[in-house]
């Protein structure tokens, strides 16, 4: 129990309070609305790990949605997840990725806004419903904050500016920020169960606008002035490359800065209906001719 109070850090129970908060203050309002708890797992296409769907290590997700339905059709969803990401070179075939070995893990709290469209007429509160398949886009902010295991102990490799970030290296930036925001896309399916009571099986991609999520985004800092002036455990983890003898010119490439970061979250929610009036105003894909 202590450790669940630990990962609810205090970005996440400031945006649960709001969270029923607002949900509170709009399920007095008329149109059909739910509440939901979600469970599933994250991955994510970084640097490290190339591929978004090559999982090597899984971590749980969960969180709580709500979703106020317009009609049949049209819904938006109101979302707080927690999830975790996880990349490691030394899991990759590639012989490249396998000498460089970066290694990160970062917890993710989101808080997204995101727009739902069915294609067959839905509502758990529409005793007519049953099932439709549903697309989704949507918009959120996100804090992140990649670690690795060093010697035995867990690292936060942002503060140590491992390309050079903060230092006098020349061309070298700030320190990235650890809030960033994301587009998300994707879709799934929704069943109704019986009564007020639905699930929903989704999964959405998500485009973050930081290449950071796993601390590797540009070329390898000098590590002299990268241990000098940020330390030496910035100028070790800056470059955990098997074979050092062969790379130790500075300003090499690290990463790729021209592709940003994604990651994913799927997984199923139970819903339960909080307010059970429903309107169907909108019928779409139907033409009418003069």
């Amino acid at each position: 129990m202590t450790r669940f109070l630990r990962y609810l850090c205090p970005m996440l129970k400031c945006g649960l309070i709001v969270f029923f908060a607002f949900v509170f203050s709009v399920s007095l309002m008329g149109q059909s609305s739910e509440i939901a708890i979600f469970g599933g797992t994250a991955t994510a296409k970084t640097d490290i790990n190339r591929s978004m769907f090559v999982v090597h290590k899984v971590y749980p997700a969960f969180g709580l949605y709500y979703r106020h339905c317009f009609n049949n059709h049209w819904s938006y969803r109101l979302s707080v997840v927690r999830a975790k990401v996880y990349g490691n070179d030394a899991l990759t075939n590639s012989a490249y990725f396998k000498n460089r070995n970066l290694n990160y893990f970062s917890p993710i709290t989101e808080f997204g806004a995101n727009l739902e469209f069915n294609f067959f007429q839905f509502q758990v509160a529409n005793p007519r419903s049953t099932i439709t398949p549903f697309i989704s886009a949507g918009f959120n902010i996100f804090r992140f904050n990649p670690k690795t295991n060093y010697n035995g102990d867990v690292v936060l490799l942002q503060p140590l500016g491992t390309e050079g970030q903060g230092t006098s290296i020349t061309g070298a930036k700030g320190k990235y920020k650890r809030t960033s925001t994301s587009f998300s896309m994707g879709g799934g399916i929704k069943i109704r169960l019986a009564n007020r009571w639905g699930i929903t099986l989704d999964g959405m991609g998500r485009k973050a606008s930081t290449d950071y999520l796993d601390d590797v985004s540009t070329n390898y800092a000098d590590k002299v002035i990268l241990a000098a002036e940020n330390g030496a455990l910035a100028a070790a983890l800056s470059d955990l490359s098997k074979d050092q003898l062969n790379n130790n010119v500075a300003l090499r490439q690290r990463g790729n800065s021209t592709e940003k970061d994604w990651y994913f979250i799927g997984g199923l929610s139970i819903s339960f209906t909080l307010k059970k009036d429903y309107h169907n105003i909108c019928k779409p894909f139907r033409v009418k001719l003069h």
